[in-house]
């Protein structure tokens, strides 16, 4: 596997493409720490609108410009996010890391349209609501650079996250793959009388 540089983050912005409940739920995260914020959507962005630490751009390439790590956080639509992915490969800077916040899609299954050089930078962090819930997962796309794993665990830790390192690709993380089986096991025990 190729070497990977960590990307400088004072002075770059995280980029979180999406502005519903989570997408705002981490743009409030992040804007924890004195960094700059940048967020894609379309209906956001207002001409005159002076800038202040968080921004919204009605493009992606503006909305990445500059950043150590972009976060998806548009609708679990999969075709939707392997576009969406294909053009973070071309626009973001060479070193950023690029995540998804899916809790329905690994990452993997986002990778068609990405050229293979930008793999190792792709994973899932998928953060939780309600925003009291400080966890974050933290998962491989199966290709994903291991370097990147201790240093997103350390800038979590920053802002006062929990991040939580799942070693393979799992469908449902942790969390949700221990809350199915809560579940199913209390409908059994609801069946069984």
């Amino acid at each position: 596997m190729a070497s990977w540089t960590p990307p400088t983050t004072a002075g770059h912005p995280v980029a979180i493409l999406g502005a519903r409940v989570l997408g705002r739920r981490m743009a409030l995260m992040s804007l924890r720490r004195p960094l700059l914020h940048h967020q894609h959507r379309s209906s956001l962005a207002q001409p005159g609108v002076a800038p202040g630490t968080a921004r919204a751009f009605s493009s992606i390439d503006e909305a990445v410009t500059n950043a150590w790590l972009v976060i998806e956080a548009i609708p679990e639509i999969l075709s939707l996010k392997i576009s969406t992915f294909a053009d973070l490969a071309a626009l973001a800077p060479q070193g950023c890391i690029l995540a998804s916040n899916s809790s329905s899609y690994k990452s993997s299954a986002m990778l068609d349209a990405v050229p293979a050089s930008a793999r190792p930078r792709i994973l899932n962090m998928h953060f939780f609501m309600p925003p009291a819930i400080r966890v974050v997962e933290l998962m491989t796309c199966g290709v994903t650079h291991p370097a990147i794993f201790p240093f997103l665990y350390e800038e979590l830790t920053k802002l006062k996250m929990s991040p939580v390192v799942v070693k393979r690709e799992s469908t449902g993380f942790l969390f949700n793959r221990i809350w199915a089986a809560i579940k199913r096991e209390c409908l059994t025990v609801i069946a069984d009388g």
